[in-house]
């Protein structure tokens, strides 16, 4: 039996999630039903944490609280990891905006850690990077 991994980028799934409007999502169901029949080993999730500033307002607060929920409830859903990035604020012409770093680095070197250890069969990858895309002839 083939045995993959499901790799899921949170902050691209949750954009995708806001488009179809579905506030919430079970990733378990969701990791189960790309199995397609195969035994998941594990799913790893990563995301940054909201951005908190030096002297938080009360709304980053509630970011950081509603965050933290997420991810004790995520973490505990069997064979599930969370890794986490960091979320940088950027200054630039047209406002601030906020990028996630550090989130695909770990996602790779999760990816080749299970591939050269033979942990895995097949990987699931959930992003929206288009260097995450190979193409097969």
């Amino acid at each position: 039996m083939n045995r993959y991994a499901v790799f899921i980028d949170g902050g691209y799934f949750k954009k995708v999630l806001k488009e179809f409007k579905k506030p919430k999502v079970s990733y378990l169901k969701f990791s189960n039903i790309v199995a397609n029949g195969e035994e998941r080993l594990r799913t790893y999730y990563y995301d940054c944490p909201p951005y908190v500033s030096l002297h938080p307002a009360e709304k980053e607060k509630q970011m950081q609280a509603g965050f933290d929920r997420f991810k004790k409830n995520l973490e505990m859903e069997p064979r599930f990891q969370v890794r986490l990035g960091r979320l940088a604020r950027q200054e630039t012409s047209d406002g601030v905006k906020y990028v996630q770093k550090k989130v695909d680095i770990l996602l790779t070197v999760d990816l080749l850690k299970l591939s050269i250890e033979h942990q895995i069969n097949r990987a699931v990858i959930v992003a929206g990077d288009s260097d995450f895309v190979l193409l097969y002839k």
